[in-house]
């Protein structure tokens, strides 16, 4: 692998990011696998989906990284790996996706970003944790619906525990299952 160290602050005193980009080099894109019964014509980086215009980007402080298709969007990438990362790895991703990566050696060993000054770094929530939320989110709306309006059975209730539904009511045996109970008495 092909790599290259870049460093990175952001205009305001304070943060600094150490960050390791780094692309696939010949023998890394002409290995096959080794596994008995995997023969394959194709290389073993290509077989998992991987092309020339990915990249990896390790930010040196936290350990952690990821590849990325380079030019895309450093945001949804973020959320898409929930990798734990320092306030500047996002603004870098951003300018990274940017720059002409044929040669590594030709970028910049430090680069000045536009970012405001944080505490800390940050790990986002992954797909699969924001449509938890999400859900979370959708399942409070209906209960504070109930609470407030009634359910459609016709009955008023102050707690999903406590919901009087008429047998055979949608809603209140959706409110009695025990994640949901749980989630109204702890207040989430």
């Amino acid at each position: 692998m092909k790599t290259k160290i870049i460093e990175a602050r952001n205009a305001e005193v304070g943060n600094w990011g150490k960050f390791m980009v780094g692309r696939f080099d010949i023998d890394e894109w002409s290995r096959t696998s080794i596994l008995p019964g995997a023969d394959s014509p194709l290389p073993l980086l290509s077989r998992v989906g991987w092309g020339p215009h990915h990249i990896f980007v390790m930010d040196l402080q936290t350990g952690e990284g990821a590849i990325f298709r380079h030019g895309g969007f450093a945001p949804a990438d973020l959320t898409n790996h929930a990798i734990w990362v320092c306030p500047l790895y996002e603004p870098f991703l951003t300018w990274l996706y940017q720059q002409d990566l044929s040669d590594l050696a030709h970028l910049p060993d430090l680069v000045d970003l536009d970012a405001p000054f944080e505490m800390s770094g940050y790990r986002r929530p992954g797909p699969q944790e924001a449509q938890f939320a999400e859900a979370q989110a959708d399942l409070r709306a209906l209960v504070t619906a109930i609470n407030i309006q009634g359910c459609n059975c016709g009955a008023r209730a102050e707690s999903p525990s406590t919901h009087p539904h008429v047998s055979g009511c949608p809603t209140g045996q959706a409110l009695a299952r025990p994640g949901v109970r749980r989630l109204k008495e702890v207040g989430t």
